[in-house]
């Protein structure tokens, strides 16, 4: 799939939520200004917002109060902060509710998502007013997860929708109600929700809990609302809960949170890598100068369009948030020939077998191998480097083995373990990227990098069939 074609996708997505999404973003000069707005948001807050993109959140205060304040606490500490407020919508002769969460998407951008309870208000309301049976009569078709609670806790009713949700089927809900909430597991595991029912049952509301169950052996989030419940005569009855998925929604911001990290990552391989042809390409310029030798006009060269590819790509994965982009027919004995080629001192013995011809993307599988050819150079100063393929069963899955082994100094025991984290270095004081980058780059190709045990350094690549 093209590039063009998943930006396109990720904009439909956005514009596909149920829910209003509003982007923020701090601009260069530290502004804040209003600068994105789902499908869902023009329907709730009418096309008169759009007036408002590219302008400072002041402008949006009348709409949404306290936007300022929190959106400089989210962007400033990176907490979640969820608040509720109640405001006219387009000139509404009624007041809508909204619950606000204020996520930072990364450093420079807030996502605000209203969720507008105004019709569970309603219901809430309606309910309280009605008999136990009109509980599960408003409720029995109701999207949401809803249980009704007498003031103990005990489950007066509850809704097809939170059997569905709670892993439970509708013929267990008789097994259900009478039953005491603080009983069931996925209640009994939560601290947090156990404290929020609690409080509820007391008489005060439980705005946005998000909390774990697993659902037919898949691991699910759900976000609980409550209201207390209160008789006629104004003592309290019990309380209302509600539930809904948000699963796919945690995925859509640890998606957000994984490609600002990829890209972060990203931008500190892209230095490591441009700062070496730079290096290259001034000692190259500086031997040229001194003994009048233009031999190595060659290298420059080389060194000078793997800058350009890298730049290159670069803007193609700031544009996607990818850290690969589509996979290809990529030749792994050219492309290790012209890493070979560049980076392999005349002294080191270079020697490799046939390899394979994979999918992958072509300038990160060139980073995979020059790094870890590269940090063999520095690290174990070899005089030979080889690299061979063979057929291979890992986990039961079959696929190629390659193995890139050098025959200098081995690495420290102490350091094998940490060898691939983020931030390692065996120099005092520097920040390791290269492996760690390697890693995450192997992996994304749906392969797996060790380090093998042999006497020599042996870093093994796993490509499944």
């Amino acid at each position: 799939m093209s590039q063009e074609k998943k930006t396109n996708l990720l904009g439909e997505l956005f514009d596909l939520l149920p829910d209003p999404v509003l982007v923020f973003k701090k601009m260069n000069i530290g502004l804040i200004v209003f600068s994105q707005i789902n499908r869902s948001g023009l329907k709730t807050f009418g096309k008169n917002i759009l007036e408002y993109i590219g302008k400072d959140l002041s402008s949006l205060e009348h709409i949404l109060p306290e936007l300022s304040s929190n959106i400089e606490l989210v962007m400033n500490s990176e907490i979640i902060v969820t608040d509720k407020i109640t405001i006219k919508i387009n000139d509404s002769i009624d007041d809508r509710t909204f619950v606000v969460d204020y996520i930072q998407a990364n450093s420079n951008t807030v996502l605000v998502m209203p969720k507008d309870l105004t019709e569970i208000e309603k219901m809430q309301k309606e309910m309280q007013s009605q008999e136990e049976l009109s509980y599960q009569q408003v409720a029995e078709y109701s999207p949401l997860g809803i249980i009704n609670l007498n003031a103990n806790g005990t489950v007066i009713f509850a809704n097809p929708t939170s059997t569905q949700l709670f892993g439970w089927i509708n013929e267990q809900v008789t097994l259900v109600e009478g039953r005491n909430i603080f009983e069931f597991p996925f209640i009994s595991d939560q601290e947090r929700i156990i404290q929020g029912i609690s409080d509820l049952l007391k008489g005060d509301p439980l705005v946005g809990i998000e909390f774990p169950v697993t659902i037919k052996n898949q691991q699910r989030i759900l976000k609980a609302y409550g209201s207390p419940r209160y008789r006629s005569n104004g003592s309290l009855a019990g309380a209302i809960l509600m539930y809904t998925d948000i699963t796919e929604l945690k995925q859509i911001e640890e998606n957000l949170k994984r490609q600002k990290e990829e890209l972060s990552d990203f931008a500190h391989q892209m230095s490591h890598d441009l700062g070496n042809s730079i290096t290259g390409i001034l000692g190259y310029a500086e031997f040229m100068k001194k003994y009048s030798d233009y031999s190595h006009l060659d290298e420059i060269i080389k060194h000078a369009n793997k800058m350009t590819e890298l730049l290159q790509q670069s803007l193609v994965l700031a544009d996607s948030g990818l850290l690969i982009k589509e996979k290809e027919k990529v030749d792994l004995n050219s492309l290790v020939d012209n890493v070979a080629e560049l980076i392999i001192p005349k002294e080191i013995t270079f020697s490799r077998t046939e390899l394979p011809i994979v999918l992958g993307d072509h300038t990160k599988l060139t980073q995979v191998f020059e790094n870890i050819i590269r940090n063999a150079i520095i690290h174990g100063k070899p005089n030979e480097i080889t690299m061979t393929d063979k057929l291979s069963v890992k986990r039961k899955k079959k696929g190629i083995l390659i193995s890139i082994t050098n025959d200098g100094k081995p690495i420290n025991q102490k350091h094998r373990k940490k060898l691939f984290t983020r931030g390692f270095s065996s120099r005092e004081g520097r920040k390791g990227l290269g492996m760690y980058i390697v890693k995450r780059l192997v992996e994304a190709h749906g392969w797996s990098i060790s380090l093998g045990r042999n006497k020599k350094t042996t870093f093994k690549i796993f490509i499944p069939n």
